[in-house]
């Protein structure tokens, strides 16, 4: 009878809403159970994830830290090599620019001469010998035994042109060089080296802490 089909077809329809409901609610569960495993898993590597940016942040600050002294020794070597020093040799290392040749050091004693010597600077030191690496005289002095408590600069003798001196705790040298532009190389590798000496110590003892 018509009684009969109405009453199947709203039975029909009460359980497709039954069965999609039901299946819809199986699959919020499943999703819920996925995502709520993803974040116990997350909570587990928060630490590590935390250190690893930490890390990250690190790296990146000694990368342009790297890339500015990088730029900065190649500026400094290539406007050094841009000119011709004569009886000059330059390097970059250790970040810092390595130069050696031939000076003018004015002795302590009474009359105070003048004698030609070869310099080095190397390891955050100046080096002192008579003649150059390539003669049998192997006998070096360290004129700066740490160039962070060193200073350089610029001076005049009555006689003499081309003269600046190094300053140190519990003494000074005067130095020539042959040339104006000898001189301001010699200053300014100077300086390099001693920025690079306490750049080096601070980089240091912060790794220390």
């Amino acid at each position: 009878t018509s009684v009969d089909y109405v009453y199947e077809i709203n039975k029909l329809q009460l359980g497709k809403q039954y069965i999609v409901t039901d299946k819809f609610l199986h699959l919020m569960y499943s999703f819920y159970s996925f995502f709520h495993q993803g974040y116990l898993t997350l909570q587990h590597i928060d630490p590590y994830l935390k250190n690893l940016n930490a890390l990250m942040q690190q790296k990146q600050s000694q990368r342009e830290e790297s890339i500015k002294k990088l730029e900065a020794r190649h500026k400094a070597v290539a406007q050094l090599k841009n000119n011709e020093y004569e009886g000059l040799m330059i390097t970059p290392k250790d970040d810092m620019v390595l130069l050696e040749g031939y000076l003018y050091k004015r002795s302590h004693n009474t009359f105070r001469t003048w004698k030609r010597r070869y310099f080095i600077i190397k390891s955050n030191q100046l080096h002192c010998q008579k003649r150059s690496k390539g003669s049998k005289e192997e006998s070096t002095k360290v004129i700066s035994e740490d160039l962070r408590i060193s200073q350089v600069r610029s001076t005049e003798e009555q006689d003499r042109r081309y003269c600046f001196e190094v300053i140190m705790p519990t003494k000074k040298i005067f130095l020539q060089a042959d040339s104006q532009k000898v001189k301001e190389a010699w200053i300014k590798s100077l300086q390099s080296g001693i920025e690079a000496a306490i750049h080096n110590t601070t980089a240091t003892n912060e790794n220390e802490n």
